[in-house]
């Protein structure tokens, strides 16, 4: 799909519909904590809730089109990544809260400064030792080497066909080759 105007962009079209027209409205779009939503479910989640929205991608047709379906309702705007910074700027007008950029070498020094470098460092470790926790109860490494394996996991991602399940380790050299090289 090419986005001409981002003032026309229906970003439901983009992000959500044309997954239910590709068939997969079966398949998990969002996971929470409460457990996870289908496609199928998240084209029926009502526009007047609220919602935070953090953006990975930096697009700014996509920051407007969601700041202007929610309005008020989006309680958090904010901005992470800017993977897609050519796609062009956001507005300056956009109803809810203005998006703040998350710099983490910021927050960093900001929680330093206020826990001090030892409570900084114990809040990490107790942060990490739960997020490893809870992600070894539904996260499976998967390995794979050598270029065929590589073009496999690529052309599944680009294909929509990866499971959310499964992190993928991948190394261009068969074992053969890493012996080899030394």
């Amino acid at each position: 799909m090419t986005i001409q105007d981002s003032a026309h962009l229906n970003i439901a079209d983009f992000f959500l519909d044309d997954r239910l027209r590709e068939g997969r409205g079966d398949r998990v779009a969002l996971r929470l904590d409460e457990g996870s939503l289908t496609y199928d479910e998240v084209a029926s989640l009502p526009a007047d809730a609220p919602v935070a929205f953090v953006d990975m991608a930096g697009d700014g047709g996509v920051v407007n089109a969601l700041h202007r379906h929610f309005g008020d309702q989006m309680r958090h705007s904010c901005t992470v990544g800017a993977t897609h910074w050519d796609a062009g700027p956001r507005a300056e007008d956009l109803p809810g809260p203005a998006p703040q950029f998350f710099f983490a070498p910021a927050q960093l020094q900001k929680r330093s400064a206020e826990w001090g470098a030892e409570g900084l460092q114990e809040r990490l470790g107790a942060a990490w030792k739960e997020f490893r926790d809870w992600s070894d109860s539904w996260l499976r490494v998967v390995r794979g080497q050598g270029r065929d394996a590589v073009e496999r996991v690529y052309r599944e991602t680009l294909e929509g066909r990866t499971a959310p399940e499964q992190g993928q380790i991948l190394s261009l050299w068969d074992d053969g080759e890493r012996t080899r090289r030394g």
